[in-house]
């Protein structure tokens, strides 16, 4: 529900009016930069009825959430310069957020009476004076150059990015697996103020049973194996940030665990009973609706609460095409310094032809494009069909790429569909399986080497790795 304010009254205020507002709405111009806005969490009809009236001398949009994760994403998506909330509860639950954004709080009163207006808008018109210009490109520059593209959809995270990057709350960065939701985390990290060091952790590639040691440390002879005492990723990241991948991986009990930890900011390793100060912080990332994973009782809430303080939303390539030419140049002109050689070139065709796949992987998929398309064609300018994995499909078969399978698509060995024998079978083993046959036929494919069957695999080469020890019970490399 959005309510735009009518004329301002005041001349020392850039006029801006209802209808133009509404014009930059439908024309999808970012007018969160050139309005203020006010956002009311939980007012009754009459509140809101009343501070309407209030703001049609101002030009004010004024915006409504009705609980605290319409009002965390509303706060982070359109940056309002006031939050009015109707209780101390609902205050203190988007105090973080309403900081890190650089907003201002303010409760309601009891009564809300003209007095109450003057007031409200007396905080609106002492906080336009930071009200932000274009500050995504400047924050890219200074903190976050291997993020490329200059799609609204890439300027407006920036933006976020850079309003977020000096505060010291956890973050949740979304986006589907390829689009890059580590190199937000590490632009962050390097657009804070934070000392220590940026370290990452994929949760998926940490087998159940090592997790916590991993992330909290371990005494000497905590368990089987641990000869010496060890430091957990959260020590490793004291005073720096800590990036957990794959959040929604996690089991319920290590959830548990890890709440006490963001709240009391303390670890205890694995085997003792004595705390460790930290000072660390925490940036999670998931590819998964960790929403619904909280509706179906597999992802706790308050956890989930505790993490999405403030949202990062990596925006997938289809939805931003008009960036995969910068892309692929950046990446042609990397491979080009790495390999000491000129500059590979693409014809318009190609570049055409890059620009309508739907990249089910997204960047990572469309790099492990380019790349085969130079090892297709080591000479000379790429053509769409050096881009094709089957360049032997005639004509209009060229024309669509055969995406990496998505989580939701699980791939069978089987025919066409699996088959579920009539005495059942252990779905746990069959899926090792498949993913050991899959595992074994892309190392068969690329010799061997791990990075080019990672990456034909749409996964880390660590990730990799981790999966082989586990499904073929590989040492751990000293």
């Amino acid at each position: 529900m959005e309510i735009p304010c009518i004329k301002i009254a005041h001349s020392h205020r850039v006029q801006y009016s209802a209808n133009a507002y509404m014009a930059d709405r439908r024309e999808g111009t970012n007018s969160a930069h050139r309005v203020p806005i006010v956002l009311a969490v939980g007012l009754d009809d009459d509140v809101l009825r009343l501070l309407s009236l209030g703001l049609q001398e101002q030009s004010v949009a004024l915006i409504v959430a009705d609980d605290l994760a319409t009002a965390r994403q509303r706060i982070t998506d359109r940056q309002p310069m006031l939050v009015l909330c109707s209780a101390d509860s609902v205050a203190s639950e988007l105090q973080a957020t309403v900081d890190a954004m650089g907003s201002r709080l303010l409760k309601t009163h009891p009564v809300a009476n003209a007095e109450w207006v003057a007031l409200i808008i007396d905080r609106l018109l002492d906080s336009t004076a930071r009200i932000p210009t274009k500050a995504g490109s400047a924050f890219r520059s200074t903190h976050a150059q291997w993020i490329i593209g200059d799609s609204p959809a890439i300027e407006q995270m920036l933006s976020t990015m850079q309003r977020i990057a000096l505060a010291d709350c956890p973050v949740l960065v979304i986006g589907e697996t390829g689009t890059g939701k580590e190199l937000v985390a590490k632009a962050l990290h390097h657009g804070s103020e934070r000392r220590g060091r940026f370290v990452a952790l994929n949760c998926a590639a940490i087998p159940s049973e090592m997790i916590e040691a991993e992330l909290f440390g371990s005494t000497k002879g905590a368990y089987t194996g641990a000869e010496t005492a060890r430091d957990g990723y959260f020590v490793a990241a004291h005073n720096g940030t800590l990036l957990l991948d794959e959040i929604g991986e996690l089991s319920l009990g290590l959830q548990s665990k890890l709440l006490r930890v963001l709240q009391e900011r303390e670890v205890t390793p694995v085997g003792s009973n004595r705390p460790q100060r930290i000072d660390t912080r925490v940036i999670a990332a998931t590819h998964r609706n960790l929403s619904a994973m909280v509706t179906e009782g597999t992802f706790r809430r308050d956890l989930f609460h505790r993490l999405d303080v403030v949202r990062v939303k990596v925006p997938p390539l289809r939805e931003r095409s008009e960036d995969v030419p910068l892309i692929v140049a950046a990446y042609l002109e990397r491979e080009a310094s790495r390999l000491g050689r000129p500059v590979r070139q693409l014809s318009v065709d190609a570049l055409q032809f890059l620009k309508r796949q739907p990249w089910a992987g997204n960047v990572r998929e469309l790099l492990t494009t380019v790349e085969r398309g130079l090892l297709m064609r080591p000479e000379g300018v790429l053509l769409p069909e050096d881009f094709s994995r089957y360049t032997e499909l005639p004509g209009p078969a060229r024309e669509t790429l055969r995406p990496l399978p998505s989580s939701d698509e699980a791939p069978t060995l089987m025919g066409d569909a699996p088959v579920l024998p009539p005495y059942g079978l252990d779905l746990r083993q069959y899926l090792e399986n498949v993913e050991r046959q899959l595992i074994d036929r892309a190392l068969a494919e690329c010799n061997g080497n791990k990075n080019k069957a990672a990456a034909l695999l749409g996964i880390k080469r660590t990730t990799l790795v981790e999966k082989l020890r586990r499904l073929r019970k590989e040492p751990e490399p000293r």
